[in-house]
């Protein structure tokens, strides 16, 4: 996912003094694709370095009603447009085409100072203008922030917060994940939820006689790819109640 591969790119950049940063616009520009008469849109960004040239790029589903734009003039047969997208965060600005659900053109984004001094009275200093980029387009807003700070698993870092959110960690995947797994932190969320494990995942598992996994053990059999199919076949061979251990083992090793 897109949205996952840019919330990785903003954790790994450092925080920056917020002296005026805030207030800085960042440009580039953005495509649309979307499958007629479908209510979302795949919105994509390019933002421009001091020289011109592109340094990031990043995407997000966000629904017409948010950008302000119709069925009508998404699928038109082409037309000059203008919509935004307005978040807690600022206010991204559209020029462009729009030609039978797909289309392009030129952005700027304002960030918004109150959302700055919210952020700063939660513990927040943002320095960086891309990283205010990427609370409007994932729509990190003050609420959120307060809702899965208030979740029991510590205060989140912005980037974590990022991360949440790009990858749909809200409450009740984290109460869902602590009601298997008990006490969860922020970095086995972040592997559980990109990794996809979730309840029809667990209760596949638990269908073969893994019902009492650890959150660890969820992640490690998740990343190999190892699901009831595979345990399945693992028995026809027989090859039955073996440890979570040797079916990491066995699927690591190509068996079967």
């Amino acid at each position: 996912m897109k949205h996952a591969i840019l919330a990785a790119s903003m954790a790994l950049a450092a925080l920056m003094p917020a002296t005026g940063a805030a207030q800085q616009q960042i440009s580039g520009s953005w495509s649309i694709a979307s499958p007629r008469d479908s209510q979302t849109v795949r919105l994509e960004l390019r933002t421009e370095n001091e020289s011109g040239g592109y340094h990031d790029e990043s995407s997000e589903d966000v629904s017409l009603h948010d950008l302000h734009l119709t069925q009508a003039q998404l699928q038109s047969p082409g037309g000059h447009v203008t919509f935004s997208l307005e978040r807690e965060a600022g206010t991204l600005s559209f020029d462009g085409w729009l030609q039978q659900g797909q289309g392009g053109g030129r952005f700027t984004f304002a960030p918004s100072l109150q959302y700055g001094g919210a952020m700063r009275q939660r513990g927040y200093t943002i320095g960086e203008p891309r990283k205010v980029l990427a609370a409007a387009m994932l729509d990190v807003s003050s609420a959120f922030t307060d809702e899965m700070n208030g979740a029991g698993i510590g205060h989140l870092t912005f980037d974590q917060l990022i991360t949440f959110r790009a990858l749909r960690i809200d409450v009740p995947y984290l109460r869902q994940m602590r009601s298997r797994f008990g006490d969860v932190d922020a970095q086995q969320l972040t592997s559980l939820r990109a990794l996809n494990v979730d309840e029809a995942y667990l209760q596949e598992m638990a269908s073969v006689g893994y019902a009492h996994l650890e959150a660890r053990q969820a992640i490690e059999l998740r990343a190999l790819r190892v699901d009831a199919e595979f345990v399945r076949r693992l028995q026809a061979h027989g090859f039955h109640n073996l440890t979570v251990q040797k079916l990491v083992e066995a699927k690591a090793l190509g068996v079967l």
